[in-house]
């Protein structure tokens, strides 16, 4: 009902993801840590592409899913929904997700026919200090994280927070050679001021650059056939 509530005296089927069970997953990105989620179909098409949906079957361009960042919609007009493997939170910063399965469209607006999905990050005052992480695998070239978090006087607090991804192709294909490599590189920041009891007031923002090797299906020609074809996705957020 955006406002503070308990969960058993809501009207909708929610579901809450915390921190912690986030830190225990393993996961390394948002649709993964999502596959926790009861009620929520998640499938994971190849190294870089999800499906995620509330109901009925998840397609690599299920819509009406709203999806947002401590309240800010993610919203791709091409097909009214989201391109999972471009969405790039820093899972350590994310302190809960709440998951609104159903109408919602009359409360939240927009893209919210078949479910809500709200990322909530940390408050910057609680990522004081240096963090970082890498990983590196078979696949996984390398995957960095980079944080710093400080005090902005006695008003306020501040972090910044890069992100570098190099992964590789699958090993094998089922219909077409396999080009699902990716590439990512991010940075951004959040500031959060509180001047007095009354009020307070947060800035924040992010770019994030993905070059991602991907296999389509569509017409290509004069001849309206329908076939797999691969190309490279580049894109900015």
């Amino acid at each position: 009902m955006k406002r503070a509530q308990s969960a058993f005296n809501t009207a909708s089927s929610i579901y809450v993801l915390s921190k912690e069970q986030i830190y225990k997953s393993g996961a390394n990105s948002v649709p993964e840590a999502l596959k926790m989620v009861p009620g929520l179909i998640v499938r994971q098409l190849d190294n870089n592409q999800w499906a995620i949906s509330s109901r009925g079957v998840a397609s690599r361009f299920s819509s009406k899913l709203l999806v947002m960042v401590d309240g800010q919609s993610l919203y791709t007009p091409k097909f009214a929904a989201v391109y999972w493997e471009t969405l790039n939170v820093p899972l350590y910063d994310i302190e809960r997700i709440e998951v609104i399965r159903g109408q919602g469209g009359l409360l939240w607006g927009t893209n919210a026919n078949n479910g809500v999905i709200n990322i909530i990050t940390k408050n910057s005052i609680d990522t004081r200090g240096a963090y970082a992480n890498a990983t590196t695998g078979n696949q996984i070239n390398i995957n960095t994280n980079v944080r710093y978090g400080n005090d902005l006087a006695n008003k306020g607090s501040y972090r910044i927070h890069g992100h570098v991804k190099n992964a590789n192709e699958s090993k094998k294909g089922i219909s077409l050679e396999p080009t699902d490599t990716a590439k990512q590189h991010s940075f951004g920041f959040r500031t959060d001021f509180t001047p007095s009891d009354d009020w307070s007031a947060l800035v924040q923002g992010d770019v994030t650059h993905s070059n991602l090797g991907q296999n389509f299906r569509g017409v290509i020609d004069a001849t309206n056939k329908n076939v797999l074809f691969s190309d490279d996705l580049s894109r900015t957020d």
